[in-house]
Order: C-alpha cells, then structure tokens, then sequence
C-alpha cells in the first residue's frame, strides 16, 4: 500500500496549479483527476468534495489517500444520507409547474410505456427497496421488469401484494443512495408525493367547468362543434371554440387535432375544415391549442416552409426533425476527409444536434463514414422506423419536389400543395392533371375508403418491410428497444 502512495504522490507532484482561484471558488482541485484513476468505483461527486477540500495541498491529498485505502475506500454512510437530504427536500416542482410540463396530465405521461435511461432504472430500483423494505429482491424486480421498468406503476403493482415476504426489514445499506440522480426520476419521485394534490386539483378544475356549464347552457350559450359534436345537442363552453378568419368556429380538441397531424407530417398551413372556405387558422390559435413542445415543432416547420417555398439552393435538412438551413456543398480535402459535412441542428427540441450529412449518423470528424462503427442496436431500430414512417408518410412523386404528406379525411386524389402534382395516396402513382379522377373506378383505386383501415395495413406492411430489412442487415443484433411493440395490427 505504501508503494502505490508513493507512486502516485510522486506523479502528482509534476502538476502544478494552473490557477490557486480554482480551488478558492469551490472548484474541484488539481488532485480530481488522480483521485478517480485511484479510486474508480467512487462516487465521483464524493471525490470532486474530498478533492476541493484538499485544494492544492500534497500533504492533504496524501493522507486523504492513504486513510482512504486503509477503510477500503467505503464511502461513509452519513455522505450518502446528506445526498439523499439534498436531492428529495431541495426545492421541488409545485403543483402548476408540475401539470404545465406534462400539459396537465402528467398521471398519463408517467403511466404509458416509455423509454428511460439506465439512471433512471438504478434510482428507481432503489427507492423501490427503500419504499417495500420487507418484499423480497427478487419480487420487486420480477415488477419492475413487469412495468417496463418504471417507478410508479411498479409502485402500485407492489402495493397490492403482501408485504410480509421477509422475516426482518431491509437494511439501509441494502438501498442507499446512488450518487448520480436521473432528473426525470426526481420529477416523477415527485409528482408521486403530490400526486393526491394533482388529482385534487383536477377533480376542483371538473367541478367548477360543470358548473360553468350548467349556468352556460341556462343561457343558451352553448356551442357545437361542427366535427364532432351534435348541433342540436351543443356541449361546449365559448371559452373552448376558436374560430378561423372567416368565424367558423370549432373546438380547441379538434383544432389541436388537426395541428397536431400536420406537425407530424410539417405541414404548416392549417386550413378551416368547412367548406368552401380558403382561410387558414393563425399563428396565435394554433398556439392556444398545441402544447409548448409541439408548437415549437410547429413554428420550426413553419419557418423550413417558406425556406423550401424560397428554392434556395444548398438547403439541407435535419435527419430527425424539420429543421433546415442553406449549407455550401461537401467538399473533399487533401486526405479525402469531407469539410463542410457537418450538419448543426437549432431546433431546441431535436436531440440530433450535429449529425454528418452524408451518413445522418451523429458527427465522426475525423474519422470517414466508412471508418465509424455505429451502434448496432441503434442501427437497427432505424431501419426499422424508417420503414415505419414511409410506410405512412406519402411523398410527393415530383422527384424535384417530394414533399412529405398525410391525409387524415376526404377522397384518395391527392395535390402538392407545393408543386400541384396531382397522385393517388393508394398506388402513389402521378395522375393526369386534366382528368384525375380516371384514375379510379371499381377495378382499380377506389376513390373513397377508410383511410383508418388503410394507414393500419400500410403500417403493418412497415413493420414487416422494417423487420425484414433489419434482419438482413443487421443478424444476431438485440434491440434493446423494438419500436414495433405495441403497433403490430397483424393477426
């Protein structure tokens, strides 16, 4: 033990303090980086502390090292406890902020199935042990794996058992702290400590649109909605229609609706439902309708829109939203390493942020496309929802144009709103501008069908297409997620 002391004291005494401030601020000291090389299964947090408080010291960084090898550098309990102090009684979401970041439902968003990262799912496990203290290892993640690994339906799911499953309770030691907090796994933490608040809350918002409503309908201030209400039977408040520039009015759902379907497809031009009517609903509808996240996509969208109308030449689109900007061409350097082939995404709700352009994979510079070896289980899961997606996304069979689109209703004669080619959303074939209608009849493409029934069998021919693909390219890979669970309408 003491041969290694020496070792590493005489390596660190070849770093000098760059900056005596950096310690005095709080900062981690010089000693940071040769405590994790010694110590690497310790909580980084702890040794950033042990290391601020040594600062620039030798002789401290010496003794601290050798008292901590001499416990078999255990982190005390009492460290753990002070962490667990912080991050459960530090200030917390209120109720307000709590319902705006899961647009009033947040129930629903913890509820649904959901993709959570290894943090979550150590922090989750345990304060699961710590909440059942006498239900066995074993039983909790037998739940856990049940519930898609996530923390308040397994909570319920174990609270409905039996909780006397082992003769003595759960030390603490057993479920301490883990040192890295995941934030979605603090906010959930939390909304389950004021979960009865927000049904309260919810219950109080229900009861007074009810009485709203019953004072509205004595009046006769009731309004229907033209898609999907009875008009002689109204059963909406004033305060939740909006009406489009010519004063059709429509409820806020349908409206959000319909926004909604377009951000999917980044349509941006959202016109009235009625007919006869050009008009298309504003900015400032659409943006009392959609949730801040989506109005975002929205506005980005909105914004690419008129960049694309511009034909501006060089403009180059994220890989994993509708953002756009106008880039030079790739150019090849002298050592064949492309410049100018990063692509930096802007949109504050993309997680692509900078992608290579020729390979839409997350940027490699300096290695070469053919050089980086990507993540198997990602690739996969790619190809899979890039079958997916085309399977229901129509693209518009102009190749100068391919715009991307989605019909939602009405007949399956189809016009770019972009280019004005008229195709089939069946077949996707280019039909006669001068006689579109030709194109259907008994035999061939029905005009009228059950869009529904139709973007469920397409979305199964993607699922299959998608699994055939992957399997092809990439054999033996495990996914880690399969994005096809749950949407599979085979029988």
């Amino acid at each position: 033990m003491e041969d290694t002391r020496e070792a590493n004291q005489t390596n660190v005494q070849d770093v000098q303090p760059t900056n005596q401030q950096e310690t005095d601020n709080g900062r981690p000291g010089i000693f940071f980086a040769q405590l994790i090389v010694i110590f690497p299964d310790t909580p980084q947090l702890f040794l950033q502390e042990e290391s601020e408080k040594i600062g620039n010291d030798f002789a401290a960084f010496d003794k601290f090292v050798g008292e901590f090898m001499n416990v078999k550098a255990k982190v005390p309990e009492s460290w753990f406890a002070a962490q667990e102090q912080k991050a459960y009684h530090a200030p917390q979401p209120e109720l307000q902020q709590i319902l705006d970041m899961y647009e009033g439902d947040p129930e629903a968003f913890f509820m649904k199935r959901r993709e959570v990262t290894e943090g979550y799912k150590q922090n989750a496990l345990r304060e699961l042990k710590n909440d059942f203290r006498y239900i066995k290892v074993t039983v909790i993640k037998q739940a856990f794996q049940e519930n898609n690994y996530l923390y308040i339906p397994t909570r319920r799911a174990l609270q409905k058992m039996e909780p006397a499953q082992r003769g003595t309770k759960r030390p603490f030691k057993e479920c301490r702290l883990l040192a890295e907090f995941d934030p979605t796994f603090v906010t959930e933490h939390t909304y389950r400590k004021i979960e009865d608040e927000v049904r309260a809350h919810k219950e109080a918002v229900a009861a007074a649109r009810q009485q709203r409503f019953e004072q509205a309908s004595a009046a006769g201030e009731l309004m229907a909605c033209p898609i999907c209400d009875d008009e002689d039977n109204p059963s909406f408040l004033p305060e939740e229609m909006l009406p489009c520039p010519r004063g059709h009015y429509y409820c806020k759902i349908c409206i959000a609706k319909l926004a909604n379907q377009a951000v999917m497809v980044s349509r941006t031009h959202l016109k009235c439902m009625a007919l006869n009517c050009d008009q298309c609903f504003s900015a400032s509808t659409i943006r009392q309708v959609l949730p801040a996240k989506a109005y975002t996509d929205f506005w980005v969208a909105s914004l690419n829109d008129e960049l694309h109308r511009a034909e501006i030449e060089g403009l180059e689109r994220c890989p994993r939203c509708p953002f756009a900007i106008p880039m030079g061409p790739i150019e090849t350097g002298d050592k064949s390493i492309p410049i100018n082939s990063v692509f930096d995404c802007q949109n504050p709700n993309c997680d692509a942020k900078k992608t290579c352009r020729l390979c839409k994979f997350p940027e490699h510079i300096p290695l070469r496309c053919n050089e980086v070896e990507h993540d198997g289980p990602a690739r996969k899961r790619n190809i899979m929802e890039e079958e997916m997606s085309a399977s229901m996304i129509r693209k518009c069979p102009n190749k100068k144009c391919e715009v991307a689109t989605m019909k939602f209703d009405g007949c399956n004669h189809i016009t770019c709103n972009k280019c004005n080619t008229h195709f089939c959303y069946l077949c996707r074939q280019t039909l006669n501008k001068k006689n579109p209608y030709g194109h259907f009849g008994e035999d061939r493409c029905k005009l009228h069908t059950n869009l529904e029934e139709t973007h469920q069998q397409n979305l199964q021919q993607g699922i299959e297409e998608g699994r055939r693909r992957a399997e092809e390219e990439m054999p033996g890979v495990e996914l880690k997620f399969d994005p096809t669970r749950g949407h599979d309408v085979k029988k």
